[in-house]
């Protein structure tokens, strides 16, 4: 079966694999950027939460 999806071992340009790559790594990325926004407790630490000092910003 892997050998029907992967058919040789080169990438060739206009083929589609390498932007189906990025987009699935994307994909996953955003799910667990979601996760972190519902769970902060669980997938984040403590100073995360914490308000950042923007001392250096002010003239």
């Amino acid at each position: 079966m892997l050998s029907r999806i992967f058919k040789d071992d080169t990438f060739q340009f206009g083929a589609g694999n390498i932007s189906g790559y990025i987009a699935c790594l994307l994909a996953v990325l955003s799910f667990l950027g979601v996760l972190a926004f519902h769970f902060p407790q669980y997938l984040t630490t403590p100073n995360c939460g914490r308000p950042m000092m923007w001392s250096f910003c002010a003239s």
